[in-house]
């Protein structure tokens, strides 16, 4: 091997290592920008779903009752107090509905939820449905409701079910912030606290 073979030799070998940091640099400079860029991504996808969400009407159909996911909800059963499908199918009539708004930045704000159904039932239907209430709630509650209410304390969580003796009507309702609750539900079925 002549001299000149040997220093091109040398010249390849330092160019080969000169490289190696470069590229190590690269991508450490990459996953950098990409960490820093991880948080305006998420933000994005986050108000992407919060616009759509302000935009979608409320549910009213029963196909996906109970099935609708109370995400963001710290609850044991979101829908503890409400009844199963087959006693709204006994139901003479009944109206639901259910809105859920994606808060922007969830980890300081809830997301935005209300679940609303009101069934007219038969006298026999109607007691034992009050029974389950009672059994699951206790007594019931005519302090803070126009009507006598059953409350179910999970969490962060407000559900509970109003009782219309009169006519054998049961409001079952869920939410999280009342101000969004007001939207879609009549305020004299929500809470009236008193700070007095």
């Amino acid at each position: 091997m002549s001299m000149c073979d040997k220093r091109e030799l040398i010249k390849t070998k330092e160019k080969a290592s000169m490289q190696k940091p470069i590229t190590v640099k690269r991508v450490i400079v990459v996953g950098l920008i990409a960490i820093a860029l991880l948080p305006i991504v998420y933000l994005t996808v986050r108000a992407v779903l919060f616009a759509s969400s302000r935009n979608e009407l409320p549910t009213t159909d029963l196909d996906n009752y109970r099935n609708e996911e109370l995400a963001g909800w710290i609850c044991d059963d979101p829908y503890a107090v409400f009844p199963d499908e087959d006693l709204i199918s006994q139901a003479d009539n009944w109206d639901y509905l259910y809105k859920r708004e994606y808060s922007l930045l969830p980890l300081l704000f809830d997301n935005e939820i209300v679940c609303y159904l009101k069934c007219n039932y038969q006298p026999q239907d109607y007691s034992k449905e009050v029974q389950r209430l009672s059994s699951l709630c206790g007594d019931s509650n005519t302090k803070n409701y126009t009507l006598p209410a059953y409350v179910y304390y999970a969490g962060r969580c407000r559900q509970y079910a109003l009782t219309d003796n009169k006519s054998n009507t049961i409001y079952y309702i869920a939410y999280q912030i009342r101000g969004f609750a007001e939207r879609y539900i009549d305020s004299t079925l929500l809470p009236q606290y008193s700070f007095a």
